[in-house]
């Protein structure tokens, strides 16, 4: 497989719209898509000049649900940049007269509310290739794009995940940062880290903060595809209690013969920072924890990918833009055992009652 890296800037829900119009000022003139409409929480509406799935067709989001879109960005040439370029384009004319270059595309992800970090939003850059991902890594000029944004747009952090054991810092609370990452010295845990951030308004540092930790999961962008492949997909849900024991619960669509199954897993959140193989967790029932073997509950079947995902979705909770490969939703949960379990859960839920 090949390299994903991103860059990712965490902001308040409200400065979202001002985030996206600052990056559509970035976008190539010499060459733009039709502009797209988008449609934000709360109803705000702009027109930007980038796709959505490589359509230009209107985007609905004011049910908070995420956003992609597939950007291209200018940016001043440093010799990272430089090298991609001219190897992609072999067109030296393409670089403007401020010295920028078109880089593209760089796949973006907005969350509105994350469930790691409920109280802001998130903008996920991601690399489209592996040389545009070691791009991202050396370049100076890049990381100051993203750091530029987060500035602009009133932003309380952006991290640079090069897919291992810890995040880079680049910007944190107003001020670039350079040589800590998370977990580190100053910020051993994610919950230590979103604990400092506070909003360009002047929020204080030592507020309560919620308790979440950015996901370190790749999210597909296009699970319908990883289903036609025959690749089972899968989603980390959060939650549950059931008479009065904690569990968990996530989701996977497994491609059968003939069609799809959704099969719900609902288990006992026993695990720790070192032990977070969901498979192994016993099943959680309505009376407390199960002593056979978690083999999960089949909720749906369904003879497409497309539908048998939309089944997902509707009778589990389960959001289109955050379906992972087989074996990374227990990541996911590493995640939130390591933020803390954030928010308390909800009763177990009876994912018969919509059959």
């Amino acid at each position: 497989m090949g390299l994903d890296y991103s860059y990712e800037i965490f902001l308040p829900p409200e400065n979202v719209a001002r985030a996206l119009t600052g990056l559509a000022e970035l976008a190539p003139r010499d060459h733009t898509p039709p502009p797209l409409p988008v449609t934000l929480p709360g109803g705000e509406r702009l027109l930007l000049p980038f796709t959505s799935r490589f359509k230009s067709e209107p985007v609905d989001c004011s049910a908070g649900g995420p956003l992609a879109l597939d950007t291209s960005i200018m940016i001043g040439v440093d010799d990272a940049v430089r090298e991609l370029h001219l190897r992609h384009t072999g067109r030296p004319d393409r670089i403007d007269g401020s010295g920028r270059a078109p880089v593209g595309y760089v796949y973006l992800t907005v969350r509105f509310s994350p469930v790691w970090h409920p109280d802001f939003a998130s903008l996920q850059f991601t690399a489209a290739t592996s040389e545009m991902s070691r791009m991202f890594e050396r370049s100076a000029s890049v990381r100051k794009v993203f750091t530029d944004l987060t500035a602009a747009s009133g932003g309380a952090c952006c991290l640079l995940d090069t897919e291992d054991d810890t995040f880079e810092i680049c910007w944190l609370n107003g001020a670039p940062v350079s040589d800590e990452t998370v977990p580190g010295r100053r910020f051993p845990r994610f919950h230590d880290l979103v604990a400092a951030w506070r909003d360009a308004a002047g929020q204080r540092g030592d507020r309560p903060a919620p308790a979440p930790c950015p996901p370190r999961v790749r999210y597909l962008i296009d699970p319908v595809a990883a289903l036609g492949r025959g690749r089972p997909v899968e989603q980390f849900l959060g939650p549950v209690e059931a008479a009065g024991v904690p569990g968990i619960r996530w989701v996977e669509v497994v491609p059968a013969r003939p069609g799809f199954e959704v099969v719900l897993h609902t288990v006992a959140d026993i695990g720790s920072e070192d032990r977070w193989d969901l498979g192994e967790f016993p099943p959680l029932g309505p009376e407390g924890v199960d002593a056979e073997e978690d083999l999960g509950l089949e909720v749906a079947t369904a003879p497409e990918a497309r539908d048998a995902l939309a089944l997902a979705e509707h009778r589990t909770g389960a959001v289109r833009g955050r379906w992972v490969n087989q074996g990374v939703a227990q990541g996911e949960y590493r995640d939130f055992v390591r933020a803390g379990r954030p928010r308390p859960p909800s009763r177990l839920p009876s994912p018969t009652a919509d059959r």
